[in-house]
């Protein structure tokens, strides 16, 4: 209950503009709950708001490996990519999780780009 109680303060404090003090509370949760897909991917959108790159990368990265199937965390690291121009990486995160959603857009159609000496 208490790292229930400790997310929601966080999310209060972010939107309340207190950023640092929520970034504070949320690193603190991912060391005791580095196992948590939810807190590492609320951890990675305020690494993202904050523009530190490398550090929302990595937790998206993590909330999807923890949690495959939650498309949310998905989609986190899918629009992450697409907003770094990794547009093929986002992509294949996106369609291999979600493959029938893109086949219906006509995306997974697309093929992939040529490797040279492949």
């Amino acid at each position: 209950m208490e790292t229930k109680n400790t997310l929601s303060k966080a999310a209060l404090l972010y939107k309340q503009g207190d950023v640092n003090e929520a970034l504070k509370l949320l690193e603190d949760l991912v060391i005791s709950n580095p196992d948590s897909s939810k807190i590492n991917a609320t951890l990675a959108n305020t690494y993202l708001d904050l523009e530190i790159m490398d550090k929302a990368l990595k937790h998206f990265i993590k909330a999807t490996e923890l949690d495959p199937k939650w498309e949310a965390a998905s989609l986190g690291l899918f629009h992450f990519l697409w907003g770094q121009d990794k547009r093929v990486e986002a992509l294949i995160e996106h369609g291999g999780k979600h493959r029938h959603s893109l086949f219906g857009k006509g995306i997974g159609r697309v093929a992939p780009p040529a490797v040279p000496g492949v």
